[in-house]
This record gives C-alpha cells, structure tokens and sequence, in this order.
C-alpha cells in the first residue's frame, strides 16, 4: 500500500448537530489544509448541514472525486457490521478504514444507579 500525506479530520458531535458546528468544522477542515473532514453524529443532520458539505466542493485522488465534507450518523447497524463504515464514508481504496475487533461489554445490560453523598 502506498504512504500518504493526506490529512483527515473527525469531529464527534454527542447531541444534536448545528449548522453552526459544522460551519466551524469547515473553517478547521481549510485552516488545516485537509482533503477530507468526517462529521461524526448520533442524530441525523440537517438539509442545510448537507448543502454546506456540498459547498466544500470535493477532491480528486487517481482520477476519481469524493466528497471533502462527509457525515456519519453512528446507528446499530455500524455496531453489528462495523465494515458498513466504508459504504458510508467514501474514501479512495486505499484510504479505507479497517475498524478494529468489537471490545467486550464491561457491564451487563443493566442501568447504574450514581449515589451522591
């Protein structure tokens, strides 16, 4: 596999995801000079979060353009198959992200209860 120098960032966003969020995540992507930025939800994004990731236009690599600004919506089946990653992020072949084996459960489905004292 060839080496590259190409720079790709990821944001986690937690809650809800704003525009305003993915605005500065833009500006990062431009000040650090990368080819590709993955914005990385629980909850889905908005029509206007995916018009400015078209507005950051894409990238060429062996001929081909991907999408500079992409979004990932963390969901189940990631969990179950975490191989769906590379049909939901879409990056050169060589690129590909090779997720690593599910890490065990550390506790039981069962909720904790926090005690303050």
């Amino acid at each position: 596999m060839k080496e590259t120098n190409a720079r790709i960032l990821a944001e986690v966003k937690t809650g809800k995801p704003t525009i305003t969020q993915v605005r500065a995540f833009c500006h990062v992507m431009d000040q650090h000079n990368a080819e590709v930025g993955i914005f990385i939800t629980i909850q889905p994004v908005s029509a206007k979060m995916r018009q400015e990731a078209e507005n950051m236009r894409s990238f060429e690599h062996n001929q081909k353009n991907y999408p500079r600004l992409q979004f990932w919506q963390l969901d189940d089946a990631y969990f179950e198959n975490p191989d769906i990653i590379n049909t939901l992020v879409r990056l050169p072949d060589a690129w590909r992200i090779r997720p690593t084996q599910k890490s065990e459960r550390h506790f039981d489905n069962r909720q904790m209860q926090l005690l303050s004292g």
